[in-house]
């Protein structure tokens, strides 16, 4: 087992969280990565004072996810037109 920062903990959670709700995604490999990180986010001693910024930390992945979505499909627009 590799030791994380909590920041490195909560990047990933939020990651993989957005990654479980858009694809919807069945690995199990996936869903376990998420509830350790959980886990470690629910015995972190600290929870209360991360749980906000764990939240912004969701919104702005979400946003970028949403950014590069839109700049793949204008790419793939903009190639398919060549």
């Amino acid at each position: 087992m590799i030791k994380m920062s909590i920041q490195d903990i909560v990047d990933r959670y939020t990651i993989i969280k957005l990654k479980l709700e858009r694809s919807n995604t069945t690995y199990n490999t996936i869903q376990e990565e998420f509830k350790m990180l959980e886990n470690e986010i629910n015995n972190y001693k600290y929870k209360n004072k991360i749980i906000t910024y764990i939240n912004q930390l969701y919104n702005i992945n979400w946003q970028i996810w949403n950014l590069e979505s839109d700049i793949r499909r204008w790419k793939e627009n903009e190639l398919w037109l060549e």
